[in-house]
């Protein structure tokens, strides 16, 4: 009887149905006879009834109550056939599913062969080894389908994208077959065979299955560490420490700074010769840790004594960095006091993050970014996590204007806001001040402390992969004037 229904799986799904056919019931209904089991019982507990009424006709249909169920019982039909042995030693499994569709495609069976590779890890079958092979070429080759067309700007970006889902689907692979060996052994010499190419993008999710996988593959030219947990196991990071690591972003670290800087581990285990982006919380002491190469610099300030240190050495460290563009720093405004900070920041591509201002830390909050202030002016300056209305925000403005210096574009983009805390006409109402005081523009957002704050200033290409998460997404456009930014972590 499952049997059947397994059967059955397979067939609405590859013809794309849900509902059972008369004869699907018809022929359930006659093998919980042959086998004395009670039809309606059987049916209820596998299926959903439907009913519904067309042309003044009453019709019921069953279905299964999910398509993540229904890929489960084809797979489990796949490995019957598998175990019974009456499919081919080669191709078992596009063997099969050209005989029931009739079809030499598999458009949006990638859940499909994840299932059926789940079970190929877990149980034997005739021919492990070849089935094992197959379904792993299944995986790599409807992982890449997408519905639609991908607003990408060039070949190199579609390229980049390809390359991401590639290693993307192979880590998720890793993690579906619970690091068996078997499959470890199978999916590194797929990947060394065909190699996807490019950077390998891993976040917090993926880091277990890249340290399994990664030091079996040839080694790629890079990889990037997007890890936003609290806890991150450097075990797996020194896992990785044989590849070039071009981007470290410890979010956490970055948005939630402890009392003592936690980023420094991280920043020692990884190969970071080649390390172009860093996002984390550093100590004073190890910014000679940072190579020449760097590129962007986005770092947490957590204390009155951390802010005193770390900005006396920035400037010291920015002259060894010769190929830094972008610099934030974040600020949180219930751990640090403008009379910390004794030295401005470098004269560089600077925006400051400036959080959790309230009604009663305006004045402080003014207060550090001028003593913070470098001599050619910030490019941006956001207040994420503020708690005031509108009145708090003129006051914050008016008191910003004591800043100016003899150096008129001091505040080159703008102020960001966040969305929640001000209206429509309150934010035209600011705009039209800070155009009039500085020539620059107020700008709403919707997001914590992040680096995709400044999503004017941020390349396209980091807010795209930082959304792909194994759906397309598209590009995200800059926000004209009247338009809010919009961003997630």
């Amino acid at each position: 009887m499952v049997q059947e229904m397994y059967r059955m799986a397979l067939h609405c799904l590859l013809q794309d149905r849900l509902s059972l056919s008369e004869e699907d019931v018809e022929r359930l209904e006659k093998r919980c006879k042959e086998e004395d089991l009670p039809d309606q019982e059987v049916l209820g507990a596998f299926f959903t009834l439907q009913l519904s009424v067309n042309n003044s006709v009453r019709e019921e249909h069953y279905s299964l109550p999910h398509k993540g169920l229904l890929e489960y019982f084809a797979a489990r039909h796949i490995m019957q056939r598998l175990q019974d042995g009456s499919l081919p030693p080669s191709g078992a499994v596009r063997s099969l599913l050209q005989t029931v569709s009739q079809q030499g495609t598999f458009h949006g069976l990638r859940n499909l062969f994840f299932h059926v590779a789940g079970l190929l890890a877990r149980e034997e079958v005739p021919n492990r080894t070849e089935a094992k092979k197959e379904v792993i070429e299944l995986v790599a080759m409807t992982g890449l389908e997408w519905d639609g067309p991908i607003p990408l700007v060039d070949e190199r970006k579609e390229k980049l994208y390809e390359c991401v889902l590639r290693w993307e689907e192979c880590l998720s692979l890793v993690e579906h077959t619970d690091y068996d060996e078997g499959f470890l052994q199978a999916i590194a010499h797929h990947v060394t065979v065909n190699p996807p190419g490019g950077t390998v993008w891993i976040k917090d999710n993926m880091l277990a299955s890249a340290a399994a996988l990664l030091p079996r593959t040839s080694p790629p030219t890079t990889v990037e560490l997007w890890l936003y947990n609290e806890s991150v196991n450097v075990e797996n990071v020194r896992a990785l420490s044989h590849y070039h690591c071009s981007e470290l972003r410890l979010h956490h670290h970055y948005q939630h700074p402890g009392n003592t800087p936690a980023s420094h581990a991280m920043l020692h285990t990884i190969r970071r010769s080649r390390l172009e982006v860093f996002v984390g919380q550093l100590s004073a002491d190890c910014l000679t840790l940072l190579p020449e190469c760097l590129e962007v610099l986005h770092l947490a300030v957590s204390s009155d004594e951390h802010a005193t240190r770390l900005t006396a050495a920035l400037s010291r460290a920015v002259s060894s960095l010769p190929n830094l563009s972008e610099l934030i720093i974040h600020v949180p405004m219930s751990m640090v006091t403008s009379a910390a900070v004794l030295s401005p920041l470098p004269d560089t591509y600077v925006s400051l993050v400036l959080s959790g201002v309230d009604q009663n830390l305006v004045k402080e909050a003014c207060d550090v970014a001028a003593a913070l202030q470098p001599r050619t002016g910030y490019c941006d300056i956001g207040f994420p996590l503020a708690r005031m209305e509108a009145a708090g925000w003129r006051r914050l403005l008016h008191l910003m204007v004591t800043m100016r210096t003899e150096k008129a574009d001091w505040l080159q983009g703008g102020f960001m806001i966040p969305e929640e805390s001000i209206t429509e006409e309150e934010w035209s109402e600011f705009t039209k001040l800070t155009r009039t005081l500085w020539g620059c523009r107020v700008y709403r957002f919707t997001c914590d402390v992040c680096d995709k704050m400044f999503l004017n200033k941020v390349d396209a290409d980091l807010c795209y992969k930082n959304h792909l998460d194994m759906c397309i997404q598209p590009l995200p456009r800059v926000p004209g004037p009247s338009q809010n930014i919009s961003c997630r972590n």
